[in-house]
């Protein structure tokens, strides 16, 4: 007869052991499951947040123009670019989104970048128009103290859009790991552009 688990063999004080494997994968289990209902719940917490009213929309005076559309900002400070990276994708990008209605680009960029980011920015020269119509402008932060080297942490009202920021070596990065690779020899370019005529202060001419 074979003993069941846990019963005593004859006389022996010896018993068999407790099959263990199927308590420790519905642990595991019980486990992501309160892994993955954490996680919901953060995400559901920040996509509850309203985001704040964005300020004033800054644009630089001599590069000021009309034209509407999606458009994205790209801060170059120190030889590094402010990068934000996308929660689903997991790629990098620069803060960008769409318009709104009756919107300038520049003003679109700004607000972006500022719901994103958290950061307000001054948006100053076109620097590129895609083939899809979005805007690209060189900006910077109103606040000066906002550089490399200075953690930019994420709002909580872009935890479910933004998994991080950072201020990062373009040089370093590869197609693969931007949001659009199509794109990122044209932007990257740009970024050496950018640093072509670098000021002493480290902030490049909008």
């Amino acid at each position: 007869m074979i003993p069941k688990d846990g019963e005593m063999i004859g006389n022996s004080p010896r018993f068999r052991p407790m099959k263990s494997r199927g308590f420790s994968t519905r642990l595991f289990l019980y486990r992501g499951l309160l892994l993955a209902g954490a996680v919901s719940g953060v995400l559901l917490f920040a996509a509850l947040q309203p985001t704040p009213p964005p300020p004033l929309c800054r644009v630089s005076p001599q590069h000021a123009e009309t034209p509407r559309g999606n458009a994205g900002c790209l801060i170059r400070l120190d030889g590094r670019m402010l990068m934000v990276r996308d929660r689903r994708s997991g790629k990098l990008g620069f803060p960008a989104g769409m318009g709104h209605p009756g919107e300038a680009a520049q003003c679109t960029a700004h607000r972006e970048t500022w719901e994103e980011a958290g950061i307000d920015a001054e948006v100053g020269r076109l620097i590129r128009v895609f083939e899809n119509g979005f805007r690209l402008y060189a900006c910077l932060p109103a606040d000066p103290s906002i550089r490399p080297g200075v953690e930019v942490g994420v709002p909580e009202w872009a935890w479910a859009e933004v998994s991080a920021i950072d201020w990062i070596d373009p040089e370093s990065v590869f197609a693969e790991d931007w949001r659009y690779p199509e794109q990122w020899q044209i932007v990257l370019e740009k970024f050496r552009e950018l640093g072509g005529d670098v000021q002493k202060s480290t902030r490049h001419s909008l």
